[in-house]
């Protein structure tokens, strides 16, 4: 995972560490850029990140191994039907994440399978 406000630069850095891996040890790269969409929300309009800490002392306190001072990343890709999200009516995937919409408010009674009670 890298990040830098200039994408050439990104890219020609991406680049250079992925050429001085060892041979074979890569069998596929993709690049991919990430964007904070609608003011954090996530693709399906959802308040993404709800229950992870809000300010940097606390970001730092929980990713942070004190010993070391090391971390990791941990990265996903998501694929979309977007094709569904815009149709499904809002109950039906307020009921699948398990929150409100509007507000990420934890539903008072979620389905098992939502993404909240599954957490």
């Amino acid at each position: 995972n890298a990040k830098s406000h200039n994408r050439s630069k990104l890219f020609e850095l991406t680049q250079r560490i992925v050429a001085q891996l060892p041979a074979g040890s890569v069998e596929s790269f993709e690049d991919i850029y990430g964007w904070v969409y609608q003011g954090g929300r996530d693709l399906s309009g959802f308040i993404d990140g709800t229950e992870n800490p809000a300010d940097d002392e606390w970001r730092e306190r929980v990713a942070v191994e004190p010993a070391t001072g090391g971390s990791y990343v941990i990265t996903q890709k998501w694929i979309h039907d977007h094709k569904f999200l815009q149709a499904a009516p809002t109950k039906t995937l307020e009921a699948a994440v398990g929150r409100s919409k509007a507000d990420s408010t934890e539903l008072s009674r979620k389905h098992i399978q939502s993404h909240v009670a599954r957490m």
